[in-house]
């Protein structure tokens, strides 16, 4: 006789492990004559209940909120107008400056030394392309700042409220950093470390709640919302780019005898000052459509009943009871998904375990290829023998709009991996053949022209965005998915570390390498993260571990 379903079970039977204690379950595989008898007059009713829609509604509102946090991307298309604008304020201050400056001391200096000095293109005060690299790296520090905090929020707001909190922080830093475009310093503090934090507090919240619906599924999950981190940076860089600079009109300004190839935009000249003026209300824009798209994601953010109310589902007795009581077959199915929902030690304890500290090095490792990646790209589209772009600026803007849906497909294709065969798999299989790429980035340019640099930029984003998918789901899978929300802002907090890393390796190895020798070196960076994978623990290794690890935590 098939076991009768319970009219007030929700969510459906497919995710046994939210079933009430005191609801009968169907059998997912059958385990005895009995159960398999059953089984196929009960295959129908696998499919028949309602599909959770709250869980689709929440991935969906986790991909809203992550379309928002991915426009950190967008500062490589910002970066030229807004230090642009900047140099041009410096330049205003200086203009107003030089008369009484110079005539305090052109006795002392004499007149055209004087005025050498002073030339305001070429002043050390202005900040310089070179510098922008300090916005990207004081955001994702934000970001390893906040992380932490978003995961301690989310458990006792829920997600909702902690996205939207994070929402009003970064549009705040946003519609605030206007006004201190005056000043590199305060603007790198507000656009760069104020607006990373608010991303961290908003980051891990959308993939909490989504696994929570869909637990068996962490990578494609993790993947399909990460997804929309990569896919904010296609979609907001070429609107960013017609509000400023519709006619497509190139920087023509070179004030640097030594690097000629350092253009800006120049405020003489009436069309490009026209550009530059826009950037105060491109922000100011921008700050309000951060907020509407993270407010509407956030309203979709929906956990399942047994995880609302801010908290996080611990095993009560009745339900502890449940677990070890076989219904129709399925008691080892249940433990299971119980095992992989719950933290089976403290936050403490994970953070000084082993495992923990080898993912932290692997994401740090590949850390440096994502800083080098999204920074360095346009960078080697240069032919080695002419010293010329082979592309020119729409077909490098094309470039990057294709790896940026690369880097959003990845996310989803290698969590994917990691769902089927495992993250150790899918990291390994990441790292060995984005170090592959970029070995052979530096002279693809010149050797196999513009195709093939365009065919490595994009394997390279495509390898880049599935870090973000492959590492939460690496969390769920050693320490429970529960510990997402607790431990993935620590393990983010090693983009910090391969952020300042990166940040010393640009200033100190690239004088001497080159951007083709930084390429190689960091190369082997990926490379090490490949070899290192074959000593991190199999997946069965560390589920029958946790296994263990939760029934003591039960029997104390």
């Amino acid at each position: 006789m098939p076991p009768q379903l319970s009219p007030s079970l929700n969510p459906p039977p497919l995710f046994c492990e939210n079933l009430p204690p005191d609801s009968p379950t169907l059998p997912l595989l059958p385990s005895s004559p009995s159960s398999s008898s059953s089984s196929s007059s009960s295959s129908l009713s696998l499919f028949s209940p309602k599909l959770p829609w709250k869980g689709f509604l929440s991935v969906f509102g986790g991909v809203l909120v992550h379309i928002c946090l991915g426009t950190v991307y967008t500062w490589g298309t910002l970066a030229v107008y807004v230090v642009s604008y900047m140099r041009y304020l410096e330049i205003e201050r200086l203009d107003a400056l030089r008369p009484t400056l110079f005539s305090q001391q052109q006795e002392e200096e004499g007149a055209a030394a004087f005025s050498s000095s002073l030339s305001p293109s070429s002043s050390p005060s202005l900040v310089r392309l070179s510098d922008a690299a300090w916005v990207l790296a004081s955001q994702f520090a934000g970001m390893a700042l906040g992380m932490p905090l978003g995961g301690k929020i989310e458990r006792i707001l829920g997600p909702a409220r902690t996205v939207l909190m994070g929402g009003v922080v970064i549009s705040a830093a946003v519609a605030s950093s206007p006004n201190f475009l005056h000043s590199y310093p305060l603007f790198i503090l507000v656009f760069g470390v104020a607006y990373g934090f608010g991303l961290g507090l908003a980051y891990t919240a959308p993939l909490v709640c989504a696994l929570s619906w869909f637990p068996n599924h962490k990578g494609i999950v993790s993947g399909a919302i990460t997804a929309g981190f990569g896919t904010g940076a296609l979609l907001f860089s070429p609107l960013q780019t017609s509000f400023l600079n519709p006619s497509n009109i190139a920087p023509t300004s070179s004030p640097y005898i030594e690097q000629p190839a350092e253009l800006y935009y120049n405020s003489e000249r009436e069309e490009e000052l026209s550009i530059l003026m826009k950037v105060p209300l491109l922000l100011t824009r921008l700050s309000v459509c951060y907020f509407l798209l993270i407010a509407a994601g956030a309203a979709l953010l929906r956990p399942p009943q047994s995880q609302r109310g801010g908290g996080i589902r611990t095993l009560s007795a009745s339900s502890s009871s449940s677990v070890h009581t076989p219904q129709h077959g399925v008691g080892k199915e249940k433990v299971q998904d119980d095992v992989g929902d719950q933290m089976t030690m403290s936050v403490g304890d994970a953070l000084q375990s082993t495992p923990f500290w080898c993912l932290w090095f692997l994401f740090f490792s590949n850390g440096l290829a994502i800083c080098f990646t999204a920074t360095f790209w346009r960078l080697l589209a240069v032919d080695t023998k002419t010293r010329m772009y082979i592309l020119s600026e729409k077909q490098l803007a094309l470039v990057g709009a294709v790896a940026s849906a690369c880097n959003a497909l990845g996310r989803v294709f290698w969590g994917h991996v990691a769902d089927k065969k495992g993250f150790q798999t899918s990291l390994q299989a990441l790292s060995g053949i984005w170090s592959i790429l970029l070995f052979f980035l530096p002279s693809s340019a010149s050797n196999g022209g513009g195709l093939l640099y365009a065919l490595c930029v994009c394997g390279s984003f495509f390898c880049l965005g599935g870090n973000f998918s492959v590492f939460p789901s690496a969390v769920a899978s050693v320490f429970g998915r529960q510990a997402i929300g607790q431990l993935y802002g620590f393990l983010f907090a090693s983009q910090l570390a391969s952020s300042l890393g990166f940040a010393y390796l640009t200033q100190c190895v690239a004088q001497s390498l080159g951007t083709d020798g930084l390429c190689t070196l960091i190369a082997l960076c990926t490379g090490t993260t490949t070899i290192s994978v074959f000593f991190f623990p199999s997946s069965s290794s560390i589920s029958e571990k946790r296994r263990r690890q939760h029934h003591q935590l039960k029997v104390s």
